[in-house]
């Protein structure tokens, strides 16, 4: 994942170049974070994004369904 202050951006690894996922860009706008600090995904499309900025720090736990990415894999 490729984060931005307003999007995340999923891709996937091609043996030696990450590709866009069709359909795999999340608006972030709605949740008005000042400043986007981080972003980890875990087990069946959990997804963990922080900040800090402007304010106190936050977490926000977003479910994504990943079409064609197998749970547990590698690559």
């Amino acid at each position: 994942m490729l984060r931005t202050y307003e999007t995340l951006l999923f891709h996937r690894w091609d043996g030696s170049a990450l590709v866009p996922i069709a359909d795999g860009t999340v608006n972030l706008s709605p949740l008005r974070e000042s400043q986007g600090e981080g972003v980890g995904i875990g087990a069946d499309g959990v997804v963990a994004l922080t900040s800090e900025a402007g304010g106190p720090a936050s977490i926000t736990i977003l479910r994504c369904r990943l079409d064609g990415v197998e749970s547990g894999s590698e690559g």
